[in-house]
This record gives C-alpha cells, sequence and structure tokens, in this order.
C-alpha cells in the first residue's frame, strides 16, 4: 500500500478484530484492501478509517470485508472518504435496522425484508437491489422520503451512492481483477523510492541485530569504565 509497515500492521489488526477474523486470514484481508485501493479513489488510510468507524457495526450486520471495503470504495467514488466513509455507512446500517413504526412499515410497504426465515441479516447487496426495483417509477419526492426514512438523516448520503450504483456487484468485479499483492510489492520496491525504503529497512535490521549488541556488551561497558 506504501504505508509505514507500523501503521500498516497496526491497521491490519485493527481490521481484523472489529471484523472477527483470524492470524491466518491476514494475507487475504490486505488482498482486498489492495483491491480497493486500485479500484476505486479510496487510498488504504481511507479504508483503514472507514473499518474503524463501521467495522463492527459492518460484522454484526452480515457485511463480509469484502462487502464493506466493495461499499467503502463506491462511497469513496461518490466523494465520502476515510472516516466520514465510515460514519456515514455505520450510521445508515444501525438506521436501516432500526425497530421503528416507520422504518418497519416502509420495509413492509416495500415488500423487502431485512432478515432470511432464520433470523440472520440478507445479502446487503441483494437488499439494495431489490430496494432499486421497489423504488422503480417512483417520483423523485416519494423516492427521497423513503431513503430518508430507511436510512436517516445522516445516512441517507451513504445509501444512496450503492441505489445509484445499483449495488456494489461491478465494484468487487472491479476488485476481483486486481493484481497480486506480491507483485503489487514487488513493482513498489523496484523503484528508487523502493530501493530506499529497502536499504531503510535492512538498516534498522543491522541496528537491532548487530549494532545495538555491540553498545550494550561491549561500547557502554567501555564507557562506564573510561568514566569512572
Amino acid at each position: 500500500s506504501g504505508t509505514e509497515l507500523g501503521y500498516t500492521a497496526d491497521a491490519l489488526t485493527d481490521i481484523m478484530a472489529a471484523m472477527g477474523l483470524e492470524a491466518s486470514q491476514s494475507t487475504e484481508v490486505m488482498q482486498t484492501l489492495v483491491n480497493a485501493t486500485s479500484a476505486s479513489s479510496a487510498t488504504f488510510p481511507d479504508l483503514v478509517a472507514g473499518f474503524q468507524d463501521a467495522g463492527t457495526v459492518a460484522r454484526n450486520m452480515g457485511l463480509s470485508v469484502e462487502d464493506t471495503a466493495a461499499t467503502l470504495a463506491v462511497f469513496a467514488e461518490n466523494g465520502i472518504k476515510g472516516s466520514r466513509a465510515g460514519n456515514t455507512l455505520r450510521s445508515m446500517l444501525v438506521a436501516m435496522t432500526r425497530d421503528t413504526d416507520d422504518v418497519t412499515s416502509t420495509w413492509q410497504r416495500l415488500g423487502i425484508s431485512l432478515y432470511d426465515n432464520q433470523g440472520n441479516m440478507r445479502d446487503m447487496n441483494t437488499i439494495i437491489q431489490e430496494l432499486n426495483v421497489a423504488m422503480d417509477g417512483m417520483g423523485d419526492e416519494e423516492r427521497n422520503l423513503i431513503i430518508q426514512t430507511l436510512a436517516g438523516s445522516f445516512g441517507q448520503i451513504g445509501l444512496s451512492a450503492p441505489l445509484a450504483a445499483d449495488g456494489i456487484d461491478d465494484m468487487q468485479a472491479s476488485m476481483a481483477e486486481g493484481a497480486d499483492i506480491a507483485d503489487v510489492a514487488a513493482s513498489r520496491l523496484d523503484t528508487f523510492s523502493g530501493q530506499m525504503a529497502y536499504l531503510k529497512g535492512s538498516v534498522e535490521l543491522l541496528m537491532i541485530e548487530a549494532l545495538m549488541p555491540l553498545m550494550n556488551d561491549a561500547l557502554r561497558p567501555l564507557v562506564e569504565t573510561v568514566a569512572t
């Protein structure tokens, strides 16, 4: 992703914790995040901020890492990025599942169910597409009222983005065409800046494994002896 290793490692573990994933899935998660950056205008930090704000709620709503990343990528294509994208997604998901008369009656009127027969959240992409079908032919006033009722005053901005794209299928298809992260890493290293970063890492490793022990085991006792 071109970001610092420490930041990237912390971000990756935070995202995996929020989504309830194991360490063995880290490569898959990183591949998804890099694919989302290559398929949209979202940067890696944009996605990280989005997951930090919406990851846990997205997980509870049955969204996978790929679903969440694709949704944040669609948001980015509509100018909603970073923590704002995460807040928007979280607000949208929470509002859509509110157990209030106006929200419940609106879903019933549209003939759309958020949950299956087992009480599990249905695929969000399918819900978005069904919502588009149900609102087909409506006037702008009625359509906007439905979107605001279901997603809330803040979340309506987020719901409008995947509705305009008729779901996240196209974004997921673009993400699937992304290059393997090993190839991406190799191409980044095959540049002057990449080689400088590699050199910096090598020097840091040398400091840790060789020079620090030398300073602690030899130079420090010598300095203390001289000082005495």
